[in-house]
């Protein structure tokens, strides 16, 4: 998709890429709609659901804090990778010299990236825990950030550092659910999914407004990355707070 958007916006026009991802969204809604079918939830009787706001309070109140650790990471982290996609291609066109559509389809490497390490990234988490495979791939994903601020200066070293961003990024994405759930009980799984969109979706609204300001008080695209990776630097430090094995289940 990203590599069509890219031919698209030089060959047709500006509105194009904008015209195939709403019609690649109406078609992939249609076929869900269509052909996914969910069995019926069973609940065992021995398990009666609390009702939400007694599941909220539950767990932003609990005396280990676990949950406040963990949704201030996922906050910094999401607005990191917020801040960095609003000036992804700002950065590969003024301050690498591309055109807008190269930036756009250079992006594919940090996707292909993430599909190849999806797999990977949850086998790796069967040996080393869930908890050390996020903490790793916000590391890859720091150390990226960083990278880029300090290094990159050709659209080959930019691609290399998308490919290493893509792998942490799965080692993170494929992971955070199923710790959520570790840190939960059974009857809160619908609960928790909803709390932890709270933080990634507030940060995804502030990170443009975040990176506008950036830019706009230093001139520089390299700051965004700056700020992004000590983001995630931070997140990465409270993160390790987060001990799923004390947990009650």
């Amino acid at each position: 998709m990203l590599v069509v958007s890219g031919v698209l916006f030089e060959r047709v026009g500006r509105a194009a890429p904008f015209v195939l991802v709403a019609l690649g969204t109406l078609l992939l809604a249609g076929l869900g709609v269509l052909w996914v079918r969910e069995p019926p939830p069973a609940t065992p009787a021995a398990q009666t659901p609390l009702p939400v706001w007694g599941t909220l309070r539950r767990m932003v109140t609990s005396r280990t804090r676990h949950w406040w650790w963990l949704l201030i990471a996922l906050f910094l982290s999401a607005g990191a990778t917020s801040v960095v996609e609003t000036g992804n291609s700002s950065f590969a066109v003024f301050t690498l010299g591309m055109r807008l559509g190269d930036a756009a389809a250079l992006r594919v490497v940090g996707v292909v990236a993430f599909l190849l390490g999806a797999i990977p990234s949850a086998r790796l988490a069967t040996h080393i825990g869930r908890r050390q495979t996020v903490a790793l791939g916000l590391l890859l994903v720091m150390l990226t950030y960083g990278a880029t601020a300090a290094w990159v200066s050709t659209p080959g070293a930019y691609a290399l550092v998308l490919g290493v961003a893509g792998i942490g990024g799965a080692l993170v994405l494929v992971n955070i659910l199923p710790l959520v759930f570790d840190l939960s009980e059974d009857t809160q799984f619908g609960a928790c999914t909803g709390l932890v969109a709270v933080p990634v979706q507030a940060a995804a609204v502030l990170g443009p407004s975040v990176a506008g300001l950036v830019v706009e008080a230093t001139g520089s695209q390299r700051t965004l990355f700056v700020v992004a990776a000590v983001a995630v630097g931070t997140a990465w430090l409270l993160f390790q707070r987060v001990h799923v094995e004390t947990v009650t289940r």
